[in-house]
């Protein structure tokens, strides 16, 4: 069966072999009054073609006369804008959620097997660092030298710093 299309040839058939892949024929379901429907007929008839066949060219034509609209580009840029904030939202959120899971699994497990450190709180700083630099630097030093790092004292939670020795 041939397709219709308004690029088409004087009747406006084009064979499957010249639309794009991605341009498969899918149903659509139009309401409309019953006037609309008696003259749909009639052209139908009149044309030697189905309703069916009749209503896919006014809805190709109707839609490449609307590509004309300049109106139309403003509005497909607003939309394009919204649709990269929206991507940029979403990146920046599946990043935080990644580190996040990162940050879960270095407090598991460690670094380089060496057990985790007892820090109950986040550092910022360290973890920028360690994106940078995986490898913290006195454990780095200390794998270099072959040694365990010195542990550091608890945390005391309610001046914010380690106790002094």
């Amino acid at each position: 069966m041939s397709q219709m299309s308004i690029t088409g040839d004087a009747d406006g058939y084009v064979p499957n072999s010249a639309r794009p892949a991605y341009d498969e024929i899918r149903p659509l379901s139009v309401r409309m009054r019953d006037s609309v429907r008696a003259q749909l007929d009639v052209l139908a008839q009149l044309n030697n073609r189905s309703v069916t066949e009749e209503t896919r060219l006014a809805l190709e034509h109707w839609v490449e006369k609307a590509k004309t609209d300049p109106s139309l580009k403003e509005r497909a840029d607003r939309v394009r804008a919204e649709i990269d904030r929206e991507v940029e939202q979403r990146r920046r959120s599946a990043e935080r959620d990644a580190e996040h899971r990162r940050q879960a699994i270095a407090a598991v497990l460690g670094v380089d097997g060496l057990p985790p450190e007892s820090d109950d709180e986040f550092d910022v700083e360290a973890s920028k660092e360690a994106e940078h630099d995986p490898e913290p630097r006195q454990r780095r030093d200390a794998r270099q030298a072959g040694t365990r790092p010195a542990p550091q004292g608890e945390l005391n939670h309610h001046q914010g710093s380690r106790p002094r020795s």
